[in-house]
């Protein structure tokens, strides 16, 4: 997948459909789906964050990258909310073994 994006309203865009996607993996409990994806969002992270966006937004542009960050918010939240129970296990389990 290219994980290269033009513009800053695309970049976001681009993340918020990638937490759509975690958020099913986690509903799933998919864990290798979402390690998948978390690598993915990490690289487009990485190769978009060294770019310049130079290019000042237009209103409708600017209105899409909000509205894609209130929706990576959200969906960064609730999976957290998710995870939270099953990290919690986790942790009592390793806690067991370690004993």
């Amino acid at each position: 997948m290219n994980v290269e994006v033009s513009n800053t309203s695309i970049f976001y865009q681009k993340i918020a459909n990638i937490t759509d996607q975690m958020l099913v993996a986690v509903h799933d409990k998919n864990w290798e789906k979402l390690t998948e994806l978390e690598l993915l969002c990490a690289e487009c992270i990485d190769t978009n964050s060294t770019k310049s966006h130079k290019n000042a937004l237009s209103e409708t542009e600017l209105q899409a990258k909000v509205a894609s960050l209130k929706k990576i918010l959200s969906n960064d939240k609730k999976i957290r909310h998710l995870l939270e129970p099953w990290m919690n296990e986790f942790n009592v389990m390793m806690k067991i073994k370690s004993d």
